[in-house]
């Protein structure tokens, strides 16, 4: 199974982006002696000497007989030897990080405040200020012909499910600088880019569904096997073949494409990796969380849906004291 994959070809006389030479790079550095005494290959996304005969090596041992011409290709041998569990999971540097369940609860409550957000039509966000939110977030355009021609592009109009992971990380780096102000800024609406890209330069750890010591956390990112869409698990036990998501721009059905914010069950069998952010181990502030806590991001985006809830515990908690300050003075003045 591959977790991490390349869009072009990698090596001599391919494409060589740099995206996807950088995927190739952070994946061999976890390979690094299987190819030993050569060195690693810097990460530094350019597809020099060195990584070069870093891929030629890799081939020569993984498959001995076989010519190996240093070409990673998107649905090569090479990029699946690379992407075996029981080599390379763990990021490029281990010990840099540390990679806590626990503190990945914030992802968890920054996307419960979006819960039922639905959109109008067609991936169009209409009024629903939650959904603006989600759209002006990342960078992407979606672009059209009008009537007369013209080309024209709106924020909108484009399936959403990662806009609405990069919105609750960005939430989340914003929320808590201790554990991920080292993070770099997500700004991507596609899930391939959010998985191979960012969470690859970002050092997070990526793991699959059958990962010998990791497992499946609330605020764990999950991709799909088959189809992209990505969302965050909110429940998973070792003991059961499935998580609980929350998920966005799907339906009752489960769809990648349903319009809507809200809560599924998904079976570890289709499903592609899990995501976790690195976190400084200096940091220990979710040390003290409870089973409760985070109960809110303090972000600087106001949560209009825990105003309203508020806004009503207040009044139903008050309604008993006014019954019983309207009593009093009836009985004082009887």
């Amino acid at each position: 199974m591959v977790l991490r994959n390349v869009v072009k070809d990698v090596g001599p006389g391919k494409p060589n982006k740099p995206d996807d030479v950088y995927v190739v790079q952070n994946l061999l550095n976890g390979h690094a002696k299987v190819f030993a005494p050569l060195p690693p290959p810097r990460l530094n996304s350019r597809f020099d000497r060195t990584t070069a005969r870093a891929i030629r090596r890799f081939q020569e041992v993984k498959f001995p007989g076989r010519y190996a011409d240093g070409v990673v290709s998107r649905t090569g041998r090479t990029i699946r030897a690379l992407n075996r569990l029981e080599d390379c999971y763990m990021p490029t540097l281990p010990g840099r990080y540390i990679y806590p369940a626990a503190a990945q609860m914030p992802m968890m409550r920054a996307i419960e405040r979006f819960l039922g957000v639905t959109e109008t039509g067609s991936n169009r966000m209409g009024a629903d200020p939650r959904l603006q939110e989600i759209f002006t977030r990342d960078n992407h355009r979606h672009w059209y012909k009008d009537k007369k021609g013209k080309y024209q592009s709106t924020t909108d109009g484009y399936p959403w499910c990662c806009s609405l992971v990069t919105c609750c990380t960005q939430d989340v780096i914003l929320s808590y600088p201790k554990m991920y102000g080292h993070l770099s800024w997500p700004s991507t609406a596609a899930v391939m880019t959010y998985l191979n890209v960012w969470a690859t330069r970002n050092e997070c750890l990526i793991f699959p569904p059958n990962h010998a010591i990791y497992k499946p956390a609330p605020g764990d990112i999950f991709t799909m096997r088959t189809v992209s869409h990505i969302g965050v698990v909110t429940r998973a036990s070792p003991l059961e073949d499935y998580v609980e998501t929350i998920e966005g721009n799907t339906n009752i059905k489960g769809s990648r494409d349903g319009g809507k914010c809200m809560r599924h069950r998904r079976k570890l069998s289709v499903l592609k990796a899990f995501v976790r952010f690195p976190v400084s181990p200096t940091a220990t502030e979710y040390l003290d969380w409870g089973p409760g806590d985070p109960q809110r991001l303090k972000g600087i985006f106001k949560d209009a849906q825990m105003a309203s809830l508020e806004k009503k515990l207040a009044a139903e908690l008050s309604a008993p004291m006014d019954a019983m300050i309207k009593g009093t003075v009836s009985r004082v003045l009887r």
